[in-house]
């Protein structure tokens, strides 16, 4: 709860509803988002378009829909101009999102680059 009441006394850029790519995105999609993966996305958007940094940790099971919101979540900022990092734990897991945002990211007109942590040899 301190971290959480530290982090409301900064300012962020508000970053408000811009549903052009999101809406693209979701109409290539060959599948639907569930409920659960609308409603925790509706909930990031509505964090991201206050003036307080946003203070979430979305988790789920394996193959619940994390990378798919994440996505979303990310063509807000894109949208207002930003540029975004994902970060994973471990490279085949960035490796995997870089593929997956790179598959859906493309018809978009939204270049994705990979950065590993590990040196090359």
């Amino acid at each position: 709860m301190a971290l959480r009441a530290g982090a409301q006394r900064f300012h962020a850029q508000p970053l408000s509803a811009n549903d052009a790519l999101k809406n693209k995105l979701l109409a290539a999609l060959p599948f639907k988002p569930t409920g659960a993966q609308a409603r925790v996305a509706a909930e990031i958007e509505r964090d991201m378009a206050l003036d307080v940094p946003m203070m979430r940790l979305v988790q789920g099971d394996v193959g619940s829909g994390k990378t798919l919101v994440a996505a979303l979540a990310a063509l807000r900022a894109i949208a207002h101009g930003k540029q975004v990092a994902l970060m994973a734990p471990t490279e085949l897991l960035a490796e995997q999102h870089a593929n997956n945002f790179r598959n859906w990211f493309a018809p978009l007109g939204i270049e994705v680059g990979w950065l590993a942590g590990k040196p090359e040899r």
